[in-house]
């Protein structure tokens, strides 16, 4: 048993690039040393120092990471649904009242396509900036400071559907048609946010939670 076995932290040298085969099997000795978990980690290097995808993979498979992303992706999909009735029942129906719907603003794209399909269009355009990161970002310290613009973003969201949802229910009232009465979608609508801005909230400190515990560990391994 070797006294100074290596450690995860420890800057053990690339076997290809020592140069005698007695330094290569005093290494592969001192690593047969280590346990199978110890082996698993000292293969790999600090993500936090490294971006190379299959070295930062290994630090992101729990169930509190998957439980986060998955409430995001989750919370995000609800949104872009959630964007299309906005569009359909609310949008549409109110401005419709101030508004042509049937006047040609290019090719085949009328005024009521753009009043439909904007929001879903610009919901789909926000969603990149949930889906990309989710996908792409590994690294601890990456993920915290995604975790954190994700509430932010979720607040931002919730804020404005709200005043929009505010500002069409003004105008509906004002000038509203009695056979497409848009009041109890608004009420629906608004709900349907808090609970979409919730699950968003809620992954994004489950990620939050989770990379601060892995950058912890890094601290004191490395």
């Amino acid at each position: 048993m070797f006294k100074n076995k290596p450690t995860y932290g420890s800057k053990f040298p690339d076997l290809e690039l020592l140069d005698t085969e007695e330094e290569r099997r005093k290494y592969e000795e001192e690593v047969k040393e280590l346990s199978k978990q110890e082996q698993k980690r000292f293969s790999y290097l600090s993500p936090t120092q490294h971006n190379d995808f299959s070295q930062r993979q290994m630090f992101w498979d729990s169930p509190l990471e998957r439980v986060g992303r998955s409430f995001i992706i989750f919370g995000q999909l609800v949104a872009i649904v959630l964007a299309y009735f906005i569009g359909q029942k609310a949008i549409l129906v109110s401005l419709s009242n101030y508004l042509d719907p049937n006047i040609k603003v290019f090719a085949d794209i009328y005024v009521k396509d753009l009043l439909s399909y904007g929001f879903l269009f610009l919901s789909l355009l926000f969603s990149l900036l949930y889906f990309i990161p989710m996908t792409m970002v590994r690294t601890a310290g990456a993920i915290y400071g995604w975790g954190i613009a994700y509430i932010m973003l979720a607040i931002l969201y919730f804020l404005f559907v709200e005043i929009l949802c505010a500002i069409l229910l003004i105008l509906g009232s004002i000038k509203g048609n009695p056979a497409e009465p848009i009041n109890i979608w608004l009420l629906v609508f608004i709900v349907l946010v808090l609970i979409i801005t919730s699950i968003w909230i809620v992954g994004a400190c489950f990620l939050i939670v989770k990379s601060d515990d892995v950058k912890r560990r890094i601290n004191l391994e490395v």
